[in-house]
């Protein structure tokens, strides 16, 4: 007779993968119903535990959704800096970018929602911490624009356009899902480009098929 098979153990994760696979949960349903409609008993309910240990592991609510929401932009903001870094040309980064932000709310829609939804929070205490991260993402936004420019208030002003222009975009995009994410990556550069090629430095790397920031081969300021 062949000796019973062991039984099946569970295999035990880390209080850190615990609490990803927690916020994976309260992600989902922030996604879908809102910060509003969302209770601590349904995240504790749709994970298989009880309210203390959502209390325990993630915090109140406000910090459940803050701590979701914080995951979701730093995903996003790695993928513009790594699309942006994959290019030297200042142009070249630029259509990058706004490419990696479109291919974001194509892949993603759920996660973007979360962050750029009609939905997002505005009033309060989470309000200005959401803001304050949003301005973050807008602080990526100008790094990158001043490594090819000289930072000031001029730059700052502009990574503040293009963080609102593109969004703006995306919105649009949603209802009109029929145009290509080329053809709006093209209508965003067309705008944003024409305002930040004064204040290129000269003497970069040109990848744009030679072009320079009014289209005649040499990256002048």
């Amino acid at each position: 007779m062949s000796e019973p098979l062991p039984a099946t153990t569970r295999r035990r994760l880390s209080g850190a993968a615990r609490a990803e696979q927690l916020l994976d949960t309260a992600e989902a349903l922030f996604a879908v119903r809102g910060y509003a409609e969302t209770s601590i008993e349904d995240i504790a309910r749709a994970a298989g535990i009880t309210r203390p240990i959502v209390y325990q592991r993630l915090g109140n609510k406000e910090a459940a959704y803050l701590a979701v929401v914080e995951r979701v932009r730093r995903d996003l903001e790695d993928r513009v800096v790594v699309a942006a870094a994959a290019r030297t040309d200042p142009r070249a980064q630029l259509a990058a970018g706004v490419d990696a932000f479109l291919a974001y709310l194509e892949d993603q829609p759920q996660r973007w929602t979360l962050l750029y939804g009609s939905s997002t929070i505005t009033v309060g205490e989470l309000g200005e911490r959401l803001t304050d991260a949003r301005f973050a993402t807008v602080a990526m936004i100008r790094s990158l624009l001043a490594a090819h420019a000289e930072d000031g208030p001029a730059i700052e002003a502009f990574a503040h356009l293009v963080s609102g222009a593109v969004e703006q975009l995306g919105r649009w995009w949603r209802r009109h899902p029929e145009v290509p994410r080329a053809v709006l990556v093209e209508h965003a550069l067309d705008l944003l480009w024409s305002g930040l090629a004064p204040h290129v430095r000269a003497a970069v790397p040109v990848e744009s098929g030679g072009r320079d920031a009014d289209g005649r081969g040499t990256l002048g300021p």
